[in-house]
């Protein structure tokens, strides 16, 4: 029961109405509290100051009498008090040695001066004597304690109904939300195909939903890729493993010749050597997608260097399908790029190698090498490319143009995929076209570079 409550506080705490709602309760009770404390000060002021000028009239008036008869009248003085008791104040009248001569009603004593807390007072003075001029300030500062209640009350009123209207509009605010989430929760996720329909005709709302069904498409799109790469994965690797168990079963049906066991066995080593290479590249691919940024060291790497160790490394291959390698370096023999030095390596090699499997015997693959803006590489096979060709299918893995060709020359499908990792995380642009007559594979470096001293 106490997990629960403490799951509930968390879940409300952590709400973005809650905090909304704290938040705007928050900067309101600080602002109807300088509001209300400046409304009861001004009052208090404006009150104490129609008090003093009142009291002030008169003694000022008593002064006035004073200074020219130099003592006032007592006709005058009950004229004064009259005025005094209308007005609801009080007038005392001492002579010089202190004594009570005349007192309103509720006047303080005489001996010592008002408590300006109590009492709000002027005095008149001449040599034979002192008149005092006040008010009861006790009544006032009931009444004005009365006032500061009430605006704190009203304060407090105010207070709960802004609060009450904000957790109500917030909660109106956040409703798509909610209801955007109800939705996606209660989506069917077996058919991988979830979009999401606005909750409301607001333009932030209809802008996200908007977003979301983008992400949701890439997502789907990427799950059926790697459904597919599972499916072709599974066949490619299941072709070698059924092919060498059946030539494991059939040398072992029966007594053979010498010359017979050396054929299964060096068709059973094909195979090992088939899946070795597949399982190699299925690592090699996935290392690329799952490593993280940073995760490979890199350094100073001449791509001039790099594409003729890989040209000369397949002539052999080359020429044993009846195709030559030709290669020109254009401006780029002096130009260093900075990239991890196995991934320059293998985006070339596998590039130059895909096109000599492909290219047609007899012909002459163009490999070229220049700078531009910035270096680019261009492999050019002759051949005849299929005639529905997808330029971003044949990044996938497993995925064969021409599935026949391809069995011919014993690809396996991952070379143009792990072209494609590479450039990808080395932020290169690769592509791969049909022009003129063959296949052209086009590399653009644009990671940091440099030229050589």
């Amino acid at each position: 029961m106490k997990a629960a409550t403490m799951r509930a506080k968390h879940a409300f705490l952590g709400s973005i109405r809650a905090r909304t709602v704290a938040a705007f309760s928050l900067f309101f009770t600080i602002l109807i509290a300088i509001a209300g404390t400046c409304l009861a000060g001004y009052i208090r002021k404006d009150v104490e100051g129609d008090a003093d000028r009142l009291i002030g009239e008169i003694a000022l008036r008593i002064r006035a009498e004073i200074s020219v008869e130099h003592e006032p009248a007592t006709d005058r003085l009950i004229e004064d008090e009259e005025r005094v008791s209308g007005e609801k104040l009080w007038m005392a009248v001492v002579d010089a040695h202190g004594k009570r001569q005349y007192a309103s009603p509720g006047a303080p004593p005489p001996d010592k001066d008002p408590a300006p807390d109590l009492w709000r007072t002027s005095r008149a003075t001449w040599p034979e004597g002192t008149v005092y001029i006040g008010m009861d300030w006790r009544r006032e500062a009931a009444r004005l304690q009365v006032l500061t209640t009430g605006i704190v009350l009203f304060s407090a009123v105010m207070f709960a109904a802004a609060s009450a209207g904000a957790w109500v509009l917030v909660g109106r605010t956040l409703k798509p939300i909610q209801d955007l989430s109800e939705q996606a929760q209660s989506a069917a996720v077996a058919t991988e195909h979830v979009r999401l329909v606005s909750p409301s005709d607001d333009t932030e709302m209809v802008g996200l939903v908007a977003t979301l069904n983008e992400l949701l498409g890439r997502i789907e799109d990427v799950s059926s890729a790697r459904g597919r790469f599972y499916a072709a994965a599974s066949h490619e690797l299941r072709t070698p493993l059924q092919a060498l168990s059946g030539h494991l079963e059939l040398a072992g049906s029966r007594n053979r010749t010498e010359e017979e066991y050396q054929a299964l066995l060096q068709e059973a080593q094909s195979q090992t050597r088939r899946l070795v290479h597949l399982t190699r590249d299925l690592l090699v691919l996935n290392q690329l997608e799952a490593a993280a940024p940073g995760a490979y060291e890199t350094d100073h790497i001449s791509l001039a260097d790099s594409v003729e160790r890989a040209v000369q490394s397949l002539q052999d291959r080359a020429a044993s399908n009846g195709v030559t390698i030709g290669l020109s370096i254009q401006n780029a023999d002096e130009v260093e790029i900075v990239a991890p030095p196995t991934h320059v390596d293998m985006v070339v090699r596998n590039l130059i190698e895909n096109a000599v499997k492909f290219a047609d015997q007899g012909t002459t693959i163009q490999v070229t090498l220049q700078t531009l803006l910035a270096p680019e590489l261009t492999v050019f096979n002759t051949c005849t490319p299929p005639a529905e060709w997808n330029s971003e299918r044949v990044f996938e893995a497993f995925y064969r143009p021409d599935p026949s060709r391809s069995l011919a020359t014993g690809g396996n499908g991952l070379g143009l995929a792990i072209c494609k990792a590479v450039c990808d995380r080395c932020k290169w642009q690769i592509r791969v076209v049909p022009s003129q007559g063959g296949v052209l594979a086009i590399l653009s470096f644009f990671s940091e570079l440099r030229a050589v001293d």
